[in-house]
């Protein structure tokens, strides 16, 4: 999704909202029909969190920054290697020497200055720690609502993907876990390359579902805008279609991020060939549309219905500003809902689950 907090025309699809929150155990607005959707589907408010009647698995893509390299991104969110800097030992250790100052004990001095400074981390943090120190980014460091997905692509300075940037090794993976994510979010909008670059896709697909990193891919309505050849955003489509490796497919129905109904318009090739709905079919992945908001899951379902496209749920784009005028965290950020309402059903929902 082209996010790009400068405001990208990549295309003639611009700039949206670099940040997508996500999150809060909201129940569902409305019972989805035994037929044709016959096991309850889940439901993502805001790419991508995921919510079902009987489902608690909830996705959260962090930040929708553009990067597509997996390192930057992780540096945006301020995710970097334990090492501990020469100055940055003497940084913390001062601020431990401020703290004792101040009445504690040298322990009670040494964990203040880590939960204050996650910084301070790499230098003063022991193994015995580690378990009053979650990742970042995992449920347990309570920070978030939701499993976190850290996001790749799409933004307004991202190229179009290539063999290069598809090819991700299990060392940066592997970081993405170590930070408490539970996936990644691979933004597919532009592509230059043929088989070799839906191998490169696949191969790092599968080295994430090996390494217990979930996939969660989104492009621009049924495939690439841009492609390089064109038959490419034929056969990448057919790919993801059939992989073992994609947990969630969602095929982005706006163009502005401002429509009142989803748009279905099918992405189309050279000559005006269109990349049929239809191809998904039997996709393994769950199908998960992001439409703008709630008011197109009707919409949605009846259209995917008639194309025999399984649907398993759905992501929310729009956003409100929270009005709820409740102070603490920033509902938008650290949740994903917004708005006085989405907040009063955050709350009520925060209440049964204690």
């Amino acid at each position: 999704m082209d996010l790009g907090a400068g405001g990208n025309t990549h295309q003639g699809r611009p700039g949206l909202d670099a940040r997508r929150a996500i999150h809060g155990e909201l129940p569902p607005i409305d019972p989805w029909p035994s037929s044709p959707l016959a096991d309850p589907p889940e439901r993502i408010t805001h790419p991508g969190l995921l919510h079902a009647p009987r489902l608690t698995s909830h996705l959260h893509c962090a930040l929708w920054q553009g990067d597509w390299n997996l390192t930057a991104a992780l540096l945006s969110l301020g995710v970097s290697e334990d090492k501990c800097e020469d100055a940055q030992k003497t940084y913390c250790d001062s601020m431990i020497d401020f703290n004792v100052q101040g009445g504690q004990s040298k322990n009670e001095a040494r964990i203040a200055t880590m939960k204050s400074y996650d910084q301070c981390r790499a230098c003063l943090m022991t193994p015995a720690d580690k378990k009053d120190f979650p990742p970042p980014f995992s449920l347990k460091s309570g920070k978030y609502h939701g499993n976190q997905f850290v996001s790749l692509g799409g933004g307004a300075n991202a190229p179009p993907w290539t063999v290069e940037m598809a090819s991700i090794g299990i060392e940066e993976i592997e970081k993405v876990k170590a930070a408490g994510f539970t996936g990644i979010c691979f933004d597919i909008e532009a592509v230059d390359g043929r088989d070799e670059l839906i191998a490169a896709f696949e191969e790092t697909f599968a080295r994430c579902r090996n390494a217990g990193v979930q996939v969660f891919i989104t492009t621009s309505h049924s495939a690439p805008y841009e492609s390089v050849p064109d038959k490419t955003r034929f056969d990448i489509v057919d790919a993801w279609a059939k992989s073992d490796n994609v947990d969630y497919f969602s095929p982005q129905l706006y163009t502005q991020g401002s429509e009142s109904t989803p748009d279905f318009t099918e992405a189309t090739g050279a000559g005006g060939v269109s990349v049929e709905w239809g191809r998904f079919k039997n996709m393994k992945a769950k199908f998960v549309p992001s439409i703008v908001s709630e008011l197109g899951v009707e919409d949605c379902k009846t259209y995917f219905a008639g194309k025999g496209v399984h649907l398993d749920g759905f992501v929310l784009w729009g956003q409100v500003p929270d009005i709820s005028g409740t102070s603490g965290d920033d509902m938008c950020v650290a949740h994903g809902i917004c708005g006085s309402k989405a907040f009063q059903a955050f709350k009520a929902s925060e209440g049964k689950s204690k």
